[in-house]
């Protein structure tokens, strides 16, 4: 099923309506585009451990499922889980060291990480445990 653009149907799109069509069809990238993406990044990870891309896109594809079932079921922010909803800072950073190996997944990884900070907030984690998830997932100048 293809969609017809706006322009292929002859719908002017002004003022608001040109609002609405940008911004859904950037969050329908973020939504349907962007999680393909982690989970290549997240394939590439599992490669570095021996894992041909095709067992470690099996592995990692009921946790994805996993996560967006628990979106359906329990919405945003309930529904989001992880080592920033839980403010486990000394995973994120075990992780990083990791990460910044692969610096395009790692600055993935922060961005990501960053995002949900405010999510977390919403669901109680204290201003003092955001502030070091920020530091953590905030690059440092030292990085390569």
């Amino acid at each position: 099923f293809k969609q017809k653009t706006a322009y292929e149907i002859g719908v002017r799109l002004v003022g608001s309506e040109m609002c609405i069509r940008d911004r859904y069809h950037a969050a329908a990238v973020m939504a349907a585009n962007y999680p393909a993406a982690l989970v290549a990044h997240a394939v590439a990870v599992l490669g570095d451990c021996g894992f041909p891309p095709d067992r470690a896109v099996q592995a990692l594809l009921p946790l994805a499922h996993g996560a967006l079932d628990a979106l359906a079921e329990a919405g945003v922010p309930g529904g989001l889980t992880g080592p920033a909803m839980r403010g486990d800072v000394a995973t994120i950073t075990s992780h990083l060291r990791i990460l910044d190996e692969r610096p395009d997944t790692a600055a993935l990884y922060r961005a990501a990480g960053l995002g949900i900070v405010p999510f977390a907030q919403a669901q109680g984690l204290p201003e003092e445990v955001a502030a070091r998830l920020r530091a953590a997932l905030t690059p440092s100048e030292n990085l390569p």
